[in-house]
């Protein structure tokens, strides 16, 4: 996670020499890490945003690009093009936009996302093979490091987790430049319930790992 100094920063510059501020929210956005775009945490506005996944409501294809008026400089026809445009993508994206709104979900991601990260941070604190545990809203992320004092990165260790945890019912992706976080991207719609066994599978598989791996 960037320092919330950070963002600001890149502003700054940005605004100083003239430069377009890109802020890619194709993972972050809609609601995942408890705003519906992880822009706002730090009170950012780029100049240009872009946007996908979760823009689809089910799945639908769809992405879109929201740029400040003043670079609406395109003549009128020029954006137009043969395969652009799904009417069901469309009325999908705009249900699950306003599903979104509705419910909440931002708040809910916060609101869950704060207790998974609170037993994980647990996990990290007691185990000598989780370098940390980090992330906003539901958008999380479990570092496994050979030690914590180098963090050097563990693979290896992150890989037998993902099988751990699969031999469980849980499901969890790695990633990382190293492939050595385990991330925790669960549905916005996840209940509390639900995320806290997903987190217990994965901390029992942690800690399994960690006797068996001495």
């Amino acid at each position: 996670m960037p320092d919330e100094r950070f963002l600001p920063k890149i502003r700054e510059v940005c605004d100083k020499y003239d430069i377009l501020m890109i802020d890619d929210e194709i993972q972050a956005g809609f609601c995942r890490t408890g705003k519906m775009f992880a822009c706002e945490h730090p009170g950012v506005v780029p100049d240009i945003m872009t946007m996908s996944k979760a823009l689809g409501g089910v799945g639908f294809p769809i992405s879109a690009v929201a740029y400040k008026e003043k670079l609406d400089t395109w003549p009128p026809g020029k954006h137009i093009g043969t395969f652009r445009g799904n009417m069901v993508a469309y009325a999908g994206g705009a249900a699950g936009i306003n599903f979104m709104l509705e419910n909440d979900l931002a708040d809910h991601a916060m609101t869950v996302g704060e207790k998974m990260l609170g037993m994980l941070k647990e996990l990290e604190a007691d185990s000598t093979i989780v370098g940390e545990a980090r992330g906003k809203g539901l958008m999380l992320g479990v570092e496994f490091v050979k030690d914590k004092t180098t963090k050097e990165p563990a693979p290896e260790l992150a890989a037998k987790v993902r099988t751990l945890c699969h031999q469980h019912g849980v499901l969890i992706e790695i990633g990382g430049h190293y492939f050595n976080v385990a991330r925790f991207l669960p549905p916005l719609v996840v209940t509390e319930e639900l995320a806290a066994k997903g987190v217990e599978v994965f901390m029992d598989a942690a800690k399994e790992l960690e006797k068996t791996e001495g």
